[in-house]
């Protein structure tokens, strides 16, 4: 397990540290800043031939997905945080949800309001775990 941050000054880096969790950093200020930082992605995903990407937020789930995707990584998943409705770029934002489910995303759109991160983790683990199972009984 390893984490691609966007904003090097996310507070989840402080958790990461203190759980000796691999992480990369990179920045993203803007959208206009998509194509760069989606070949970033999608360089750490084939050097490190990942086999589960799961993604959150807009921005982590536009590049995210895409790089996966590029990527041919099997196991692809988005977590949004909150309702998009509530928030200004409602529409624009549930259109790009129907785009990241239909077209990237190829396994459950999860929706998580609040969690423990540490039993968040514990779960997406299982998670994951059961989907590798899937894929390869696929195979």
């Amino acid at each position: 397990i390893d984490y691609i941050i966007l904003n090097k000054t996310d507070p989840i880096i402080d958790f990461l540290k203190q759980q000796h969790i691999p992480y990369t950093v990179t920045s993203f200020p803007d959208y206009s800043h998509t194509p760069e930082v989606v070949k970033f992605i999608y360089d750490h995903l084939v050097h490190n031939k990942t086999d589960i990407v799961h993604t959150h937020w807009i921005a982590g789930s536009y590049t995210g997905m895409q790089a996966a995707y590029y990527a041919q990584v099997p196991v692809r998943i988005f977590t949004r945080e909150h309702p998009s409705i509530q928030f200004a770029e409602g529409v624009l934002t549930l259109l790009g949800d129907q785009y990241l489910r239909e077209k990237l995303a190829n396994n459950a759109f999860l929706s998580v309001q609040q969690y423990d991160i540490k039993n968040h983790i514990k779960q997406l683990e299982n998670f994951y775990i059961q989907e590798l199972k899937k894929e390869n009984l696929d195979k």
